[in-house]
């Protein structure tokens, strides 16, 4: 018998129909017709064992004698609720001769598919293990990834680096909560310290928060100012910024000398000059790519105004309930080549749905096969860009919710996008000299608007700046006369609190804020913190520990946060640290010889050991002193 194992019992309906022509009777916890059986689970089935299941003596949180803990058999328990579907799959697995894991595509995926074989004590050395590989639930995906089924050895990198993830988290998790909540929090939940929550990657993102915080609180602000200067052409008047010299600007780039700027102003008024550059050339920008789930979420909470995590639990729905967008949880923005076939029946979905989008598909050029289709691109991801996917029947819009059909729109018109002509403009450049100084003036002027005339899209903030003036026709050595010129002051503003939007963009781009070059160039190979998938439930989980609270949009720390952060090892609080965490995991993933799941879980032991003996000494000092202001030398006495 060939037994498939799915992730969620959706996930299973859809692979038994497309399997076996027409979908089985349900047999309670399985799908079977001839020779082939179709199960699932429920997600992540298994829990990882608490502390206390190792060694009794740690169902006393406060007890840090067994610590650091390392399990040498890892513990698993069935989830509560689902002890009768996890005893199917066991039985299912030690009847089948080929076991095809069809779990998501992906680390988490494969770690859910492995660790299920494990607990059913699956023998590797008789039976067959596969892999059905698929990114979306609709019917042809299917069918092709059942044509392609893959040796399941082929992705033991993808679930040695899930299980180095899953273990790290458990021993960085439950060892340091432990010994630091001993150290500086309190066991009482409702206390001003209450218990501390140490993760492998909630720790360094709320650091994030906490340094921006406090930058923004310590900022003081600076005047700086700049020179603006109007010239005369026989054509029209040119509005221009003076190009302050490079050994005249301080570290930030500002002029801060108002008096060197009066200087040229003065000197240049009712003075001739010179043009000494004049061009303009004609440019096009092509639509955004597709959206990856971080894409998604920042526009998501930028134009509806919802969470983060509502926005990923939103993209799931559509995917796995009504197959309306392919799978969301991925990082990359590009579509695999194959899928440009499948863009007429899209677009005839996408009609159907919505009759009011024939206008916007007839502006369209269906033709045209962008930057989008890139297979090279896609293949260094697990998972191709988000997608709106065909749907064979009529579907019914009206069982969606609002945010369903405000997501499901993002996705749809971000696709659409890519068949809309480009944005043209005509982008000048005048240089002039004048009395040895140079003035610059930029402008853009629109062309035709394309994309942007069809689709709204949150503009980035670098582009909202370009200027829109537009400049008169003029020739190099064309002479021009100046006539007003103007010294204007401005002020350096402070760094702008993390919205849930921007925190995720900087989780992904943690490189950015290291300076180290060495270190700056691995982490730019890395994931960042956490993974697209993960990174929302990071930021609710900050939340639901009170380490940071919402105000409006923004996402501020908390007292508790900021001690957590001020008090913990560097070790633990330097985004960098678990960003390179992120990257060796990565490397397992790949199956490079640098960096193996031995390795990573040897050196990672390490560092929880010296944090753990950190750890033990500040406690074991904090108790001393409460003994001391208590005058109880008793054995006995706790904090």
């Amino acid at each position: 018998m060939r037994l498939f194992i799915c992730e969620k019992p959706g996930q299973a309906k859809d692979i038994a129909r497309v399997l076996f022509g027409q979908l089985p009777r349900n047999m309670g916890f399985y799908y079977e017709h001839g020779n082939d059986c179709v199960t699932w689970a429920v997600g992540h089935i298994l829990e990882s064992a608490k502390p206390e299941e190792y060694v009794e003596e740690l169902n006393k949180f406060w007890n840090l004698e067994p610590l650091p803990l390392f399990p040498d058999k890892w513990k698993f328990k069935v989830a509560k609720g689902f002890d009768k579907q996890m005893n199917a799959i066991r039985g299912l697995i030690n009847r089948c001769d080929e076991v095809v894991l069809a779990t998501d595509a992906g680390r988490e995926g494969e770690l859910i598919g492995r660790s299920l074989l494990t607990y059913s004590n699956f023998d590797y050395g008789r039976k067959k293990l596969s892999r059905l590989w698929i990114q979306a639930l609709d019917d042809k995906s299917i069918r092709d990834g059942l044509k392609n089924i893959m040796p399941g050895e082929k992705k033991q990198g993808l679930y040695m680096a899930g299980l180095a993830r899953q273990r790290a988290d458990w021993l960085v998790g439950m060892n340091c909560s432990r010994v630091f909540t001993a150290a500086y929090g309190s066991k009482e939940p409702k206390s001003k310290e209450g218990p501390i929550s140490v993760g492998r990657v909630q720790t360094p993102t709320l650091a994030l928060i906490v340094r921006r915080d406090l930058a923004i609180e310590n900022f003081k602000a600076k005047s700086f100012f700049n020179l603006t200067g109007v010239f005369e052409h026989s054509n029209g008047a040119i509005k221009t910024s003076y190009k302050i010299p490079d050994a005249k600007r301080d570290a930030d780039g500002h002029c801060t000398d108002e008096k060197l700027l009066q200087a040229v102003a003065d000197k240049c008024r009712n003075q001739v000059g010179q043009i000494v550059e004049a061009s303009t050339e004609a440019k096009a920008t092509a639509a955004p790519l597709p959206h990856d789930l971080l894409e998604l979420q920042k526009e998501a909470s930028e134009l509806l105004k919802i969470s983060v995590k509502q926005v990923l639990d939103c993209a799931q729905v559509l995917y796995e309930k009504h197959k309306l967008i392919s799978y969301p949880r991925g990082d990359s923005r590009y579509l695999t080549e194959s899928q440009f076939e499948d863009v007429p029946s899209i677009m005839a979905t996408i009609v159907a749905m919505d009759p009011t989008m024939s206008e916007v598909v007839a502006k369209l050029n269906l033709s045209k096969k962008g930057r989008a289709w890139n297979d090279v691109q896609v293949a260094k991801s697990d998972h191709h860009a988000i997608m709106p996917k065909a749907v064979p029947n009529k579907f019914d819009w009206s069982i969606l919710s609002a945010q369903e059909k405000a997501i499901y729109k993002l996705v749809r018109d971000r696709f659409m996008m890519q068949f809309a002509p480009d944005y043209e403009y005509d982008a000048s450049i005048i240089e002039i000299e004048c009395e040895s100084e140079r003035f610059v003036a930029k402008g853009n002027v629109e062309r035709a608007a394309g994309w942007k005339g069809i689709f709204k899209v949150v503009e980035d903030e670098s582009n909202a700046k370009e200027p829109q003036q537009k400049l008169p026709e003029v020739s190099k050595d064309d002479e021009v006369r100046g006539i007003a010129f103007d010294v204007t002051t401005g002020k350096t503003t402070a760094p702008k609190p993390y919205t849930q939007a921007s925190l995720l963009e900087a989780m992904q781009s943690v490189a950015s804020t290291v300076t180290d070059p060495v270190l700056k160039k691995i982490l730019s190979q890395s994931n960042g913190l956490g993974t697209p998938a993960t990174r929302a439930a990071i930021i609710e989980r900050l939340l639901e520990v009170n380490y940071v609270i919402k105000k409006g949009t923004k996402i501020i720390s908390t007292d508790k946060g900021r001690m957590v952060v001020k008090k913990l090892p560097a070790e633990l609080t330097q985004p960098e640290t678990t960003a390179l965490w992120e990257f060796q995991l990565s490397q397992i993933e790949k199956g490079t010889k640098n960096m193996t799941y031995e390795r990573f879980m040897g050196e990672l032991e390490q560092q929880v050991r010296d944090m753990v003996a950190e750890g033990k000494k500040i406690a074991d000092e904090r108790q001393r002193e409460w003994l001391k202001a208590h005058n109880n030398t008793s054995a006995g006495a706790k904090v």
